[in-house]
């Protein structure tokens, strides 16, 4: 840890001021990220150096007492890359906990968090990122396949999410359910959530056979629409397409006659397949 004490040895130029002592220095090596802290993007560097070369405003940059990065680690990136002088503000006792509080120049996300708890040692939230990476599905979305949550919410709340408490069933059943999702590549609007929402109530039904679903809504590819829709909307469609031509003794169906009712999805109650 540097002594700050004797800023002018360390080559630091020191501001006062009354609730708070800013320090500055072009010694851009002394700074280290924060163990926790979420990735760098490289694109949002690149947004900040146009935007400075554009139009330089003073910023500065939180540390604590070690001189780990807690706030604004893409800024530091890009003053140097510009070549301009660092001013930070130095903390003690800063933590992880403190970083998304302050952190408002550029919002977390489900990654970031994911990357916190990863970092720390905990195996499901590495396995949420590995999965993003892997097959590039939404965030919400990818949450829920990993949870194996077959109906209409999003699964884990966010709260609980952020707290830590997100736990993977079933990783190798959810990487089989992206693969089925792939086959529908051909639909544009096939990674859309409501469309994985539905499929993934089809995919876990008992009796449901994939390569005659992919078949059947290839072939009826001009009825599915080329905008997304509500979730139950996406299910009786598929319902009806794979339903085509079937005996209705042989059907099987996706939605409950409560939902048909209703026109919304239930997450409590199983499909009959006597319902029609």
């Amino acid at each position: 840890m540097l002594d700050l004490s004797k800023c002018k040895e360390e080559g630091f130029t020191m501001f006062e001021g009354e609730k708070y002592r800013m320090y500055s220095t072009k010694n851009y090596e002394i700074f280290k990220k924060l163990n926790g802290n979420r990735d760098i993007s490289n694109s949002h560097v690149k947004k900040l150096v146009d935007s400075f070369k554009n139009k330089y405003l003073f910023t500065h940059i939180n540390v604590n007492q070690n001189l780990e990065v807690k706030d604004g680690q893409h800024r530091l990136e890009a003053l140097k890359i510009l070549g301009l002088p660092i001013y930070f503000i130095v903390t003690n006792g800063a933590n992880l906990d403190d970083i998304k509080t302050i952190q408002i120049a550029k919002q977390w996300v489900k990654r970031d968090t994911a990357h916190r708890y990863a970092v720390t040692g905990n195996y499901n939230y590495q396995l949420f990122l590995d999965f993003l990476d892997e097959f590039k599905f939404g965030e919400s979305i990818t949450t829920q396949i990993l949870e194996d949550n077959r109906y209409g919410d999003s699964g884990i709340g966010v709260d609980s999410f952020n707290d830590g408490h997100f736990v993977v069933k079933n990783y190798e059943q959810s990487k089989k359910y992206a693969r089925m999702f792939k086959d529908f590549d051909f639909y544009k609007q096939h990674n859309v959530r409501s469309f994985m929402v539905a499929m993934m109530r089809a995919f876990k039904h008992p009796s449901y056979n994939h390569n005659k679903m992919v078949g059947a809504v290839s072939s009826h590819i001009h009825k599915f629409p080329s905008v997304r829709v509500e979730v139950f909307l996406f299910l009786e469609l598929i319902q009806k397409t794979y339903n085509f031509n079937i005996n209705k003794k042989n059907r099987i169906y996706f939605i409950t006659s409560n939902e048909y009712r209703t026109g919304e999805i239930n997450g409590e109650e199983e499909v009959n397949e006597n319902d029609d």
